[in-house]
């Protein structure tokens, strides 16, 4: 039972940490969008917020590709072809006990469909 409770807060963790990286990813194409205007800006502590470090602003320059790596990392799969409900696998290759426990449920599914 304690199991099946630490199987669901992590998969709920997995769940916010997704959200999170496309709440970011939202943020990173608004900030893409002002920092085009931000000239037009009076406030030059928001222009320093929009502007990127590299520059002398406060804005981190590698949002982007830290969130390109995280995407890399999870593979987000559809659980009966619905959607809405996912469940997260880290990409082949990350994990080798993993690859190895889906190679055995596949062949597992695939000595299955050949008895029916």
């Amino acid at each position: 039972m304690q199991a099946i409770y630490f199987e669901n807060v992590s998969l709920a963790k997995m769940k916010e940490f997704k959200l999170l990286l496309d709440c970011l990813k939202k943020i990173e194409n608004i900030i893409e969008d002002l920092y085009e205007i931000k000239e037009n800006f009076t406030s030059s502590r928001l222009k320093s917020l929009l502007d990127y470090q590299e520059n002398g602003g406060l804005m981190p320059s590698n949002i982007k590709e830290s969130l390109k790596e995280f995407e890399k990392l999870i593979v987000w799969k559809a659980i009966n072809g619905d959607k809405n409900v996912c469940i997260p696998e880290p990409q082949p290759g990350i994990d080798q006990t993993f690859d190895d426990a889906n190679k055995l449920v596949d062949s597992i599914k695939s000595e299955l469909e050949s008895y029916l």
